[in-house]
């Protein structure tokens, strides 16, 4: 089983080409107090427990939540308090998703977020963010079509980086 690490900035990502997102695959990333920090995949939805096995996390591993799984493009930061470990979920960064081939939301992604899809600056972030307000904060691809700055060739470029 060939891995490939790639390290930048302090962040480990680590793609097993069994398990990558194109086929399918779950990722997901653990950071805080753990010795290995970074984006991992799996093939199917892992548990909490699993993810800080792999990445690391020092004491014991024990309790409800290490049984509660997680779902992709989410996080987990651990943080330890004496002998006992903190567990908050995240969701991963815009720029992580779209790098792991994860759709991002149109009805709850920020401003940063939008401007991580390639051609969309802050002006088109702005105008997305006033159209899905005044659409109550629900946005489908389809209703981009409405958005100033958003051409139907624009639009089939983005599309693959939203989900409906």
């Amino acid at each position: 089983m060939l891995a490939l690490l790639i390290i930048r900035e302090g962040i480990a990502l680590e793609f097993r080409p069994e398990s990558s997102v194109r086929q399918g695959g779950i990722c997901v990333e653990a950071r805080g107090d753990v010795k290995a920090a970074g984006i991992y995949c799996f093939a199917k939805r892992p548990t909490i427990g699993e993810l800080l096995s792999r990445a690391k996390a020092p004491g014991r591993l024990t309790g409800p939540e290490m049984n509660s799984v997680i779902d992709n493009g989410t996080g987990v930061e651990v943080s330890m308090r004496g002998e006992g470990i903190n567990i908050s979920r995240f969701e991963m960064s815009a720029f992580y998703r779209i790098s792991l081939g994860i759709p991002l939301s149109l009805s709850e992604e920020s401003r940063e977020g939008l401007m991580a899809v390639p051609g969309i600056g802050p002006r088109l972030a702005d105008n997305i963010i006033e159209e899905r307000n005044r659409r109550g904060g629900l946005m489908t691809v389809k209703d981009l079509e409405h958005v100033k700055g958003v051409g139907p060739n624009f639009l089939r470029d983005i599309r693959p980086y939203f989900g409906e």
